[in-house]
């Protein structure tokens, strides 16, 4: 379901094309690493690509 959604995102804005893969990483992470962990990650790598 996300991936569809960063999908459409993504033909909205095609500069971002990469940030659905960073969606994708944080998805995998929720799912095989703790919660608290992965959105920690999520917060720095959106803050680290913000610009």
């Amino acid at each position: 379901m996300s991936s569809t959604r960063t999908r459409n995102r993504s033909k909205k804005n095609p500069n971002f094309s990469w940030f659905s893969a960073y969606e994708v990483t944080c998805n995998k992470l929720l799912i095989n690493f703790n919660r608290v962990t992965s959105l920690a990650w999520c917060r720095v790598w959106n803050f680290a690509f913000r610009e």
